[in-house]
């Protein structure tokens, strides 16, 4: 019985370690190839470049495959998580990011705003690198690091700024986003997905803040137990002699 215990948990964990190989896999190569298409466009430098002469944006083929890529990893992604993978404590937090990721690439698609939608994906590829890598305390900074740099500041800072005040000065001058009727209404919807994604950034860095404040603690415990025990057999020792 022990032994199958022993299989099933050793299982579990090979499961769960090839899981973690294929995702950090993906967003390597999804952050490499947004890296590759982002440095040849001025969208990387300012954001602003993102509305200027839109809707006439050339698709290429790069991009083309860029957004199919993106678009089946978080369809699969989306399905494992609501079907096979275990539910956990943030399953509907990480379901409802899924769902708005795809109905963003969605309608940045459909709209030919893909200038954003790259800066988007590329920004979050890299903070979910390190995600699927966080059992060393170097990788832990490196990645906590990327998170804020990435999602609590370039995310907010730049790229909603520049959907907020630049695309309807850009596009449409006469655009107000306090006139909830007036046409057309996708940027809305848009923008409510967009401000979705920071307040589950947000959420997500409080987990991990918190998991850092559990972490100290723990390691203060440990360190007083150890130094507890070495007085111990010190007085111990004194004692004998």
């Amino acid at each position: 019985m022990e032994s199958s215990y022993r299989w099933f948990c050793w299982k579990k964990q090979i499961q769960r370690v090839a899981e973690c190989g294929w995702r950090l896999s993906f967003y390597v190569c999804a952050w490499i190839a947004g890296l590759t298409i982002l440095m040849g466009e001025p969208q990387l430098k300012d954001v602003s470049e993102c509305w200027r002469g839109w809707p006439h944006h050339n698709l290429t083929t790069a991009v083309w495959w860029y957004y199919i890529l993106e678009a089946s990893f978080y369809w699969a992604f989306f399905i494992e998580t609501l079907c096979v993978d275990v539910r956990r404590a943030d399953f509907l937090q990480m379901l409802l990011h899924h769902g708005i990721t795809i109905l963003l690439l969605y309608l940045s698609w459909s709209m030919n705003m893909v200038g954003v939608g790259k800066l988007v994906l590329f920004v979050h590829d890299a903070a979910d690198i390190y995600i699927w890598e966080t059992t060393l305390n170097v990788i832990f900074v490196i990645f906590l690091a990327v998170w804020t740099g990435t999602r609590l500041v370039y995310y907010p800072f730049w790229i909603m700024r520049s959907s907020w005040f630049d695309a309807p000065e850009m596009i449409q001058s006469s655009y107000r986003w306090t006139n909830l009727w007036q046409r057309p209404l996708v940027p809305r919807v848009s923008m409510v997905m967009l401000s979705a994604l920071l307040v589950l950034h947000v959420f997500w860095t409080y987990v991990i803040l918190k998991f850092l404040n559990m972490l100290y603690r723990r390691l203060n415990i440990s360190e007083f137990v150890v130094q507890k025990c070495l007085s111990c057999c010190e007085t111990h020792t004194s004692g004998g002699n």
